[in-house]
């Protein structure tokens, strides 16, 4: 089952307390949903960004200590912007730089 709607929720599982979803489609651990990619983007220390992507468009974020990051993603998945799997990938690619395409 898909959750349509978007959640973000704090976990006390991180060093911080501070972990978040954003429109779940699948718990993080499992294998990607048929037809989605998984890209992982590591951040400085120990930020980390993973993204589930359908037909070049983000459906699926979990962020850990990244709250900066993870306000952009989620005006990425609410305005379905198409995104590039490598610019998802590279860390010096900000997210808030592909609103504007």
């Amino acid at each position: 089952m898909r959750c349509v709607s978007l959640d973000r929720t704090r976990s006390s599982g991180s060093k911080t307390g501070d972990t978040r979803w954003i429109k779940v489609t699948s718990p993080a651990g499992t294998p990607p949903v048929t037809g989605t990619t998984r890209v992982r983007r590591t951040l400085d220390g120990d930020r980390v960004l993973v993204f589930e992507v359908i037909d070049g468009r983000i459906t699926y974020a979990v962020g850990i200590n990244a709250q900066r990051d993870l306000a952009a993603v989620r005006r990425l998945i609410e305005r379905r912007v198409p995104v590039e799997l490598a610019a998802l990938a590279d860390p010096a690619q900000p997210l808030a730089a592909m609103l504007r395409r």
